[in-house]
């Protein structure tokens, strides 16, 4: 289980931040080009909920501490960063391309942005409880989802 302090990155650690960073990377561009392609929103919204709320679900704990999963997330946002650097609009065009109908790109943001808060006070206030922690993350992301399906 991840500690709560910021320290040593352990070679698990890195290897666990590459992947993640990595995947999350990846499951973006892969709903973003879904998008694109004409697909319905919902389609690469599902996938991104699903494939990353699973991925933060099983990895989060794993971590020996806070250092790891900052790691993760740098690595993400410098990919996005690195395409947003290329294509100005892209950020925008994330946050449409997540939407549901008649909602704003805002919409979108305020609602990952206050499911991110909500997985992070269930990781504190069940931290000596990782099953919980993960329980949550994947309840929250499966079974949101399947209301589409």
């Amino acid at each position: 289980m991840v500690d709560l302090y910021f320290g040593d990155l352990a070679l698990v650690d890195i290897a666990m931040a590459l992947a993640t960073g990595l995947i999350a990377s990846v499951i973006l561009t892969t709903a973003y080009y879904m998008s694109a392609s004409g697909m319905p929103n919902w389609k690469p919204r599902k996938l991104v909920h699903i494939s990353l709320g699973s991925t933060i679900g099983m990895t989060l704990v794993v971590y020996s501490n806070l250092s790891g999963p900052t790691f993760a997330a740098g690595i993400f946002l410098t990919v996005l960063m690195y395409s947003w650097a290329h294509k100005s609009e892209l950020i925008g065009e994330l946050l449409i391309a997540g939407s549901r109908e008649g909602e704003t790109g805002l919409n979108t943001f305020s609602s990952g942005f206050m499911g991110l808060v909500s997985f992070g006070t269930v990781f504190l206030l069940f931290f000596s409880r990782p099953e919980i922690f993960v329980a949550a993350i994947l309840a929250v992301s499966w079974a949101d989802d399947e209301g589409e399906f």
